[in-house]
C-alpha cells in the first residue's frame, strides 16, 4: 500500500506527504499531527493524487475545503 497524507504543524502549516508505509505508525516530529490520509494500492496512482495536490492549486484547495471546511 502507498499513501498521501496530510498532516499538520502546531504553527498552522499544512504538508502533504508521499509515504510507503501507513501514516499512523510512521514517527513525526513533534509538532506534526496527522490530519487526513488517502492509500492506494499502486504506486503510481498515488504518485499521480501527490503530485496532483503539490501542482495544481485547485486540487490543493479542495481537499483542504473538504477537511477543514474552511480555505486554510
Amino acid at each position: 500500500m502507498f499513501y498521501v497524507g496530510l498532516f499538520k504543524r502546531n504553527q498552522g502549516g499544512v504538508e502533504i506527504e508521499y509515504l510507503k508505509e501507513n501514516p499512523e505508525k510512521v514517527k513525526t516530529p513533534e509538532n506534526w499531527e496527522l490530519v487526513y490520509y488517502e492509500a492506494y494500492k499502486n504506486k503510481n496512482l498515488g504518485l499521480k493524487r501527490f503530485k496532483s495536490l503539490k501542482l495544481y492549486g485547485k486540487a490543493w484547495a479542495q481537499l483542504k475545503l473538504r477537511i477543514f471546511g474552511k480555505d486554510k
